[in-house]
């Protein structure tokens, strides 16, 4: 009868025990489910040696397993090729990524194509190329596991996408340097914008406007936590043409205002890491420049690290629901 009841007791012992070591090695579920990562990288390769390395970069960020990638646009420099085998090459990298991959296009991918070295191509018939080979599937991401999202296709800009995943909503919207595409194509005989060129930039400009103020309605309705938008211009550097831009940063201000929670605003275009700048907050001389109303105090701008350092990085985000504030990040260094 003793043993009996010291068989059982140890029985209970035991599984009290083992049911403490399941939790401990789980850690708090709700952390657990709420979690996850994503990376952003932007402004590489910039070089034959670039793409070289561009499988191991690629092998970096699997290790890491995000549940995607983004990349911010510019895979070539300025005057670099702008033919069709070159791109074939970045698409064959963009597709060893194990998770989704989303690539909006930087001013180097097609509004540079007009010079001498790029090739003197047509930038709108290389930007029509590029969005053949890279949007094959419209609200399907590249990559070896791909993401469903909303791609404004219809409007003509599937590069354009909205999609959301637990509690945050992503807007990847087509907003490029070079005077937003309308610097004037020298090599090409131009020594101002041509009417086509002005169109498409006015064109695109209205559809980055609408695809933010989609996003975040949508995140309103939905109760989302944080709003993050991905583009290539940085929207605040020095030599920016500001009336060019203003519809998308007073659209910024009027959407951060209205949405209640996080907003991080991620680019490349000036190729050196920002951790976290606020643009946008009351008494911000930008604020002037733009000739804007209101401020988003909110609203954290970060810039990811692209050629000019000698250490490439990409930027790791990791997202936790539980907090207050569910977006932080981190550059981690390229292997």
């Amino acid at each position: 009868m003793t043993r009996h009841r010291l068989t059982c007791v140890n029985r209970l012992f035991i599984a009290v025990l083992l049911l403490g070591l399941v939790a401990g090695c789980g850690g708090d579920p709700k952390k657990d489910e709420a979690s996850y990562s994503f990376a952003v990288i932007g402004d590489l390769p910039y070089s034959d040696r670039d793409l070289d390395d561009m499988s191991g970069w690629v092998k970096d960020i699997n290790k890491a397993d995000p549940a995607f990638t983004v990349h911010v646009g510019d895979v070539k420099s300025g005057p670099a090729d702008c033919g069709d085998r070159y791109f074939a090459k970045i698409r064959h990298e963009f597709d060893k990524f194990e998770n989704g991959l989303i690539y909006t296009p930087g001013d180097n991918d097609w509004t540079d194509c007009h010079l001498k070295d790029a090739g003197e191509f047509d930038p709108l018939e290389r930007l029509d190329a590029l969005r053949e080979l890279m949007y094959p599937k419209p609200g399907t991401s590249l990559g070896d596991h791909p993401l469903k999202m909303q791609s404004y296709l219809s409007d003509g800009f599937p590069e354009n996408v909205t999609f959301s995943r637990d509690g945050v909503r992503f807007a990847v919207v087509h907003l490029v340097g070079s005077d937003n595409g309308l610097l004037p194509w020298k090599d090409l005989g131009e020594d101002k914008p041509t009417a086509a060129a002005k169109v498409e930039q006015q064109a695109r400009t209205n559809n980055a406007v609408l695809v933010l103020r989609d996003a975040f309605r949508a995140a309103g309705a939905n109760g989302d936590r944080a709003v993050v938008v991905l583009t290539q211009a940085n929207l605040f550097r020095d030599d920016v043409r500001t009336d060019l831009l203003r519809p998308v940063v007073q659209e910024l201000i009027d959407a951060a205002d209205r949405f209640n929670g996080q907003v991080v605003l991620v680019n490349g275009d000036t190729h050196e890491y920002v951790e976290g700048d606020h643009p946008l907050e009351q008494g911000s001389p930008w604020l002037a420049k733009y000739d804007v109303n209101g401020s988003a105090d909110e609203l954290t701008q970060v810039v990811t690290e692209g050629d000019k350092s000698a250490d490439k990085g990409w930027i790791e985000f990791t997202v936790d629901t539980t907090k207050k504030e569910p977006i932080s990040w981190e550059l981690h260094k390229y292997h």
